[in-house]
């Protein structure tokens, strides 16, 4: 009964304690008062429970800190893509879209929980200048995913994309991988109407061609006296 008493009882008394010390309970009460090494034993392991209490609590504000840090700075990204001129989309290997801004849902017409997760082909159709549908290999982020390398538009190779209501607009694109340390996980496609642009190189167009017909209809006049004055010499 003493050895129980004396020994055992306060051996169990600490195990029990031990036991209770968990995530967000670093308590231990003492219970051991022998004036031997158990008591010595049990001193400490309050002093162990204080100091884990402490650590947890630290680290729970540095934890909380970092979260508040990390929510502010993806804001940061999401207003910043917000508030880009031009369509943006991203893109993961497989062609789905997992991320779009404002820009392109407006420029596409559609919504974004519409075109998330969908293949890019089914939201961002392309068709030549002549109006013919790019065939899906010939897709240039199709061509950026699979060369892993940055296509783009040309002046002399421009598309128009097709909205969703079936109108189409004259477009420049840029399909650009993007890396998530050395390895290719998608790409960033930026999207541009480029319909006044356009219409302002139609309208150059049309101005040099009336100049031209207006300046070259005096020169002929001007050519014909000339050869005639010579005709009378």
């Amino acid at each position: 009964l003493r050895l129980s008493r004396d020994v055992v009882g306060p051996i169990l008394a600490l195990r029990a304690s031990l036991q209770g010390l968990n995530t967000g309970h670093w308590v231990h009460a003492r219970s051991v008062f022998t004036g031997d090494e158990l008591e010595i034993l049990d001193r400490e392991v309050a002093r162990l429970a204080l100091r884990l209490a402490e650590a947890y609590s630290s680290l729970e504000l540095r934890v909380a800190e970092r979260t508040r840090e990390l929510a502010e700075a993806v804001s940061k990204d999401e207003a910043l893509l917000e508030s880009i001129g031009e369509g943006i989309l991203a893109v993961d290997m497989g062609g789905n879209i997992i991320a779009c801004n404002r820009s392109a849902e407006q420029m596409l017409k559609w919504e974004r929980e519409q075109i998330l997760g969908k293949h890019f082909s089914a939201c961002l159709l392309l068709r030549t200048e002549d109006g013919k549908l790019l065939p899906p290999g010939e897709h240039m982020v199709q061509l950026a995913l699979e060369r892993k390398a940055t296509v783009r538009s040309t002046p002399q190779r421009t598309h128009c994309a097709e909205r969703r209501d079936g109108t189409t607009f004259p477009i420049a694109l840029t399909a650009m991988p993007f890396l998530l340390g050395v390895e290719v996980k998608g790409a960033v496609v930026t999207l541009r109407n480029i319909t006044e642009e356009k219409r302002i190189d139609t309208m150059k167009s049309e101005f040099s061609a009336l100049a031209s017909h207006q300046l070259r209809t005096p020169l002929t006049a001007i050519g014909w006296y000339i050869e005639l004055l010579q005709k009378e010499d």
